[in-house]
């Protein structure tokens, strides 16, 4: 039998928990319902610039810092353009085939609008990329996300879909910032290029990382990373997968 006073101990300590317990579920849901009082769906309009053929962004999009300093053209990643003259710049991407002089860019009024760019490629069982616009107003962020919509479940790894997911929002205040997801390591590109020593890897800034000797066959690790960092690869034959 529980003595009398150490029963009373024992019930202000269970007490003491249960007011610490809903003091916490309260300040949680508080804390969530604030949270998402501050956040909000932006609306946005898509752009379908690069669904034409004559603007291959594709192309233009893999091209490292390293050979852009010596005059090839690139195109970034992600890209925040909110007056026409940055937005004209995009022409220079339009091919210069006679089918396309005359494709000119959607009209857009910056002095309303801004033009948001987030470059992002699928496996080849994806069919389409889910774009959202939230806005922060406790961090003061507007943050652009693109997905795509692979299956949970899938065996093929190859190259899919691409797309700049070109869309136009409303302006921001002056003190918003402009984020952007997924986030992209710019040193995490690996480029390769056939030498007379062997394939060489380099970073996005030209450094060398390593020397693959050229062999009759590849292995399948090292035959995805050329089918996933393409640019650059040049070979007198083709490249075999080794027998395992």
């Amino acid at each position: 039998m529980i003595p009398l006073k150490n029963f009373s101990i024992f019930r202000v300590i269970l007490l003491v928990i249960i007011v610490v317990v809903v003091f916490f579920i309260f300040l949680m849901t508080a804390r969530s319902n604030w949270f998402t009082w501050k956040r909000s769906n932006v609306s946005f309009e898509e752009i379908k610039l690069d669904e034409s053929y004559c603007f291959p962004f594709r192309s233009y999009v893999g091209v490292p810092e390293f050979e852009r300093s010596t005059g090839r053209i690139g195109l970034d990643r992600e890209l925040i353009i909110s007056t026409d003259a940055d937005y004209k710049r995009l022409l220079q991407y339009r091919r210069s085939e006679d089918k396309c002089k005359n494709e000119d860019l959607p009209a857009i009024d910056f002095t309303q609008k801004i033009l948001l760019a987030k470059f992002v490629t699928a496996p080849c069982r994806s069919t389409k990329f889910i774009k959202t616009v939230i806005r922060d107003d406790a961090s003061k962020t507007i943050t652009y996300s693109v997905s795509d919509n692979r299956p949970l479940f899938s065996v093929c790894r190859d190259s899919g879909a691409a797309s700049m997911n070109l869309i136009t929002i409303s302006k921001i205040p002056p003190d918003y910032r402009i984020m952007f997801e997924p986030l992209i390591d710019p040193s995490s590109g690996r480029w390769y290029y056939g030498t007379d020593k062997g394939w060489v890897e380099k970073d996005t800034y030209g450094n060398e990382l390593r020397v693959i000797p050229y062999r009759d066959c590849l292995t399948k690790a090292e035959l995805k990373l050329f089918q996933e960092n393409n640019i650059g690869i040049q070979s007198d034959k083709p490249v075999k997968v080794c027998p395992e």
